[in-house]
């Protein structure tokens, strides 16, 4: 047998090979066992040929080079295309019979490993595990933070070791491979199938994701509301930390910076109270541009490094505008009425504060109208009354100015120190001292102590204003003089 005719025999068998695996492409043919073993038998022949050791000298050496380059392509399509052969026959009863060497491999293909169908889908499980994990770790880091602000509670910190620790445990068996490893002994022992694993361990982290979500959705109004009972009790220190740890874990929480800017208005952290009023105002809500206004009369800007009260004037016009929209969108008279008159009380205060008296008696008579008609608490109540009064004692208007002392003592609630200091900043000490403080400081019991106060302090009032002796209670600016009381 010469070259020539094994060159022949081993080109038509590699053609013949080559046209049984175009048959893997052609969806509308059906691959049968014959074809199977005939590419077995076709490989085996090619191998022997090109075994032969007759093929090889100067003439065929070219011819078998691209031969056998292009026998290893068509190897590599069968070995892509093998569960098409291992589908048809039973290699392993061919071998038992054939017993082929090792390097005859086409004989030695392996049927891939049938995926289970929940297996199949571990990488999407995977994959949602890890976006719950990234959830949780986020709502997490907030409740930390927020439990971070003050003094732990026991519940608090062993709340926050566990919730720490179980993300760490499913971050780990998700994310490491070490991770895996441990994950898959812990499930064995709780003989959960392997092919299994990926949605148990989905399962946990979405049973944990939901724990630290409803943790985080509750604790934000939790501390909301114990802000609240704190500073209705006066505490304002322990209503701010509570506030501080709602605002850690919701930012967005209605109302939250109105309420924390209410606090650090009581404490007289005016720009602190501004800051937070600010960022409310941000929403439209009325509330914060009304008390926005309120903080700025007495503020330091930081621009002009004292009060502006011509600022205040123009955010509470500005509350003016939303009022007007709000009262278009379902809002009940009473209410409209308080933020009215708070907007001209503070307009009033301002001006007044600018020595614009004559724009400020007509904002506060319009404030005073409206004061009379409500019938509910709101902040600041009465207090036009003494703004006025002290326009009035300016101007040398003693019988107005007696008047509305006598309503200004009768009905004034100041809600902040800096209300209440505003007595003593233009000298009223007296009325200071007679004034319901109720509202700012804690510790008097607003229908017992305070109202015997009230009383005493209104009683030798109106004594002294109402005196048949001649002597009257005020001076020639129709200010009450301090120290001329008479004894009870």
């Amino acid at each position: 047998m010469n070259s020539i005719y094994i060159l022949e025999n081993l080109t038509k068998s590699t053609v013949e090979y080559e046209d049984y695996l175009k048959r893997f492409n052609q969806k509308k043919y059906t691959f049968n066992q014959e074809d199977a073993f005939n590419i077995l038998i076709i490989r085996d022949n090619i191998y022997e040929l090109l075994s032969n050791k007759e093929l090889y000298n100067d003439k065929t050496l070219v011819d078998i080079l691209t031969i056998d380059k292009h026998i290893e392509s068509l190897d590599n399509s069968l070995k892509k295309h093998q569960y098409l052969i291992t589908e048809q026959i039973s290699l392993d009863k061919w071998r038992s019979r054939f017993h082929p060497p090792k390097t005859k491999w086409w004989w030695y293909l392996q049927s891939p490993a049938k995926i289970d169908k929940w297996v199949r889908y571990d990488w999407v499980w995977n994959l949602l595990t890890l976006i719950i994990i990234s959830f949780t770790a986020s709502f997490t880091i907030n409740i930390i933070n927020a439990l971070s602000i003050g003094d732990l509670s026991i519940i608090a910190t062993f709340s926050s070791i566990a919730q720490v620790g179980g993300l760490a445990v499913i971050s780990q068996g998700a994310l490491t491979e070490k991770g895996r490893l441990k994950a898959q002994v812990l499930l064995n022992r709780l003989s959960i199938p392997p092919r299994f694993h990926s949605e148990v361990t989905f399962i946990i982290s979405l049973v944990l994701f939901t724990s630290v979500f409803y943790s985080h959705s509750i604790l934000a109004d939790y501390y909301y509301e114990r802000g609240y009972q704190y500073y209705e009790k006066g505490e304002l220190n322990n209503a701010e930390l509570e506030y501080l740890r709602a605002l850690k874990i919701n930012p967005n929480r209605m109302g939250l910076n109105n309420r924390l800017g209410q606090v650090y208005e009581s404490m007289g952290k005016l720009n602190k109270a501004s800051e937070q009023y600010s960022i409310a105002s941000q929403n439209g809500s009325i509330v914060a541009l009304v008390s926005l206004g309120r903080t700025m009369i007495n503020s330091i800007d930081p621009e002009l490094g004292k009060a502006n009260p011509i600022k205040a004037q123009v955010v509470s016009l500005l509350a003016f505008q939303r009022l007007d929209y709000i009262v278009e969108n379902n809002i009940n008279f009473q209410k409209k009425k308080k933020f009215s008159y708070q907007i001209y009380r503070n307009i009033g205060w301002a001006s007044s504060e600018q020595k614009k008296y004559k724009v400020a008696q007509e904002y506060l008579l319009e404030a005073i109208r409206i004061d009379e008609l409500l019938t509910v608490p709101h902040f600041g109540s009465g207090m036009a009354y003494c703004f006025l009064a002290h326009i009035y004692t300016l101007q040398k208007k003693e019988n107005q100015a007696r008047t509305l002392w006598l309503n200004c003592l009768e009905k004034a609630r100041p809600e902040t120190m800096f209300e209440y200091g505003w007595f003593i900043s233009f000298g009223y000490d007296y009325y200071g001292s007679c004034i319901d403080s109720s509202r700012v400081v804690a510790g008097i019991d607003k229908y017992h102590s305070i109202e015997r106060v009230e009383n005493i302090c209104k009683q030798k009032l109106r004594l002294k204003s109402l005196s048949t002796h001649g002597k009257s209670a005020f001076d020639k600016q129709g200010v009450i003089i301090v120290g001329t009381e008479p004894e009870l």
